[in-house]
């Protein structure tokens, strides 16, 4: 009897291996049933037929662990579906840029890795931002070229939920529309939404703005420019970063936020159906494509696409780890993660009268300025391009030109390293050193300086440096009240 029933065990197993891609017809049938697909006539049933023989083929090569009764929709395409499928990504493959150059970046951006004081460290090995955090459904593309707008949205609405407490899901149809003065659908960079985004200090929701996935030109140009229903109320978003080209590099964005990146896929990629997917192709049929790393386990990096919950594992595939495939489609090589704060209103102000003083005098200017209803003034804190760009605009209104004279064109911050450790802080204790804006000739010094035409930081290691100064406060509180009501907060 125990033989009996070991050799049905095995014989279960073997039937469930690779199983139900044994039985095509079964499989065909089932998938034009699941998708309701109208097979209009024998050559329109032979060309989807077809199709799905070679889905089938392409999955036994390219993924393993994944039991099926039926497939995607892309899997039973006819020949001109697939054509337009095709147009599309090789229109995509020819219009979107999968990297950025130091130029476009500025040059100047320091990673928050590579610098000691912020948020470094590998994450625990899970599915963090998909399991336990929650993240909305993914959504789908479809005929629109925009898929660097999937994952930047969805990264965004996940450091905002973890930050606030709230579920708001960002607009895509926001980004195709409102970030360039064409259509967004024909194509972007990875980090084109992180850019406008930390620009404007703004979003929509999928709410006011549901995503359709094909272009009409911006109407929301007042909403943005004004900040009405602004969907990010309650944090800036203080930088983007690119990291390090390999897998750890990743993975330590993951400690920031899901991690945006480009790589190539091949037309393998929209039959993935589930399990752990390792494709040779894709660097010989190199389409670039925009998806969102969220997590990760021993076998395997979790991803978020862009073609709805129907497509691959519930919307999600599944890359194989320590697989070549992955650097020869350059899956490492662009790539960005990003860091909030709660957003609060920043007051600035020249300290000494706008007089050339050393950073200690201009330190108690700044709080012989706090008074009863009005404190927290000390030397100012900066966290984002927004405020930065406010107080260049500030100071150059006040003090225009260019001299040679370092006392003219720098200005005191808050911004700090005591024990020159390069483990950064600021004068007031409300944010992060998150957004990093150091000029190439930053140095080791202790105290950080504005460059008034530059826009960039200096530090110098000098008490005895002249310069005029600038202070802040945060004129509003931290808002808690979503934490509260989910019993997250304080009273």
């Amino acid at each position: 009897m125990n033989r009996l029933f070991a050799l049905s065990t095995v014989l279960l197993a073997l039937a469930f291996s690779k199983s139900t891609i044994s039985d095509t017809k079964k499989l065909f049938r089932n998938t034009i049933k699941k998708w309701n697909i109208n097979v209009k006539n024998k050559r329109d049933y032979r060309e989807r037929y077809n199709r799905l023989v070679k889905t089938v083929e392409n999955i036994e090569k390219t993924t393993t662990g994944v039991l099926l009764d039926s497939l995607n929709r892309f899997s039973v395409n006819n020949d001109e579906e697939q054509a337009a499928m095709l147009d599309l990504a090789f229109q995509a493959a020819n219009l979107t840029q999968i990297g950025v150059t130091a130029a476009e970046t500025g040059g100047l951006k320091i990673s928050p890795f590579e610098s000691k004081g912020v948020g470094s460290g590998l994450p625990t090995e899970n599915e963090y931002w998909e399991k336990e955090l929650g993240m909305s459904d993914p959504q789908d593309q479809a005929s629109c070229g925009a898929c660097w707008s999937f994952p930047t949205a969805a990264a965004l609405e996940a450091v905002y939920r973890k930050l606030t407490g709230d579920f708001v899901v960002f607009s895509k149809q926001y980004f195709i529309d409102c970030t360039f003065s064409y259509s967004g659908c024909a194509g972007g960079r990875i980090n084109d939404g992180f850019i406008i985004t930390t620009d404007r200090q703004f979003l929509m929701s999928e709410e006011d703005w549901p995503t359709t996935s094909d272009y009409q030109t911006c109407k929301f140009r007042d909403q943005i420019r004004e900040k009405k229903e602004n969907a990010m109320q309650k944090t800036w978003l203080q930088d983007w970063y690119p990291l390090s080209k390999n897998e750890l590099g990743l993975l330590n964005g993951l400690a920031l936020s899901p991690v945006a990146f480009g790589s190539f896929i091949s037309m393998n990629y929209y039959g993935y159906s589930g399990g752990v997917y390792d494709d040779s192709l894709c660097a010989t049929q190199a389409i670039p494509h925009a998806q969102l790393l969220v997590g990760y386990t021993k076998d395997y990096l979790r991803v978020r696409g862009s073609y709805g919950k129907w497509w691959g594992d519930e919307g999600y595939i599944n890359y194989k780890r320590g697989s070549q495939n992955l650097v020869s489609c350059k899956f490492y090589d662009t790539a960005y993660t990003i860091a909030m704060t709660h957003r609060r209103d920043v007051n600035y102000e020249f300290c000494s009268e706008a007089k050339a003083v050393t950073r200690g005098e201009c330190l108690e200017s700044c709080e012989a300025m706090n008074k009863k209803g009005e404190t927290g003034w000390a030397l100012a804190t900066i966290p984002t391009v927004q405020h930065n760009n406010q107080l260049v605009t500030m100071v150059n209104s006040r003090f225009p030109g260019v001299k040679s004279d370092d006392k003219f064109n720098l200005l005191w911050i808050g911004l700090e390293d005591p024990e020159k450790s390069e483990n950064y802080k600021w004068s007031h204790d409300y944010v992060d050193v998150n957004y990093f804006n150091f000029t190439s000739q930053t140095g080791v010094g202790k105290f950080g300086l504005l460059n008034k035409n530059t826009g960039g930081w200096v530090m110098k290691n000098s008490l005895t440096f002249q310069a005029r100064g600038l202070c802040s406060r945060a004129e509003t509180c931290r808002d808690i009240s979503s934490e509260i009501v989910k019993g997250k907060g304080y009273l």
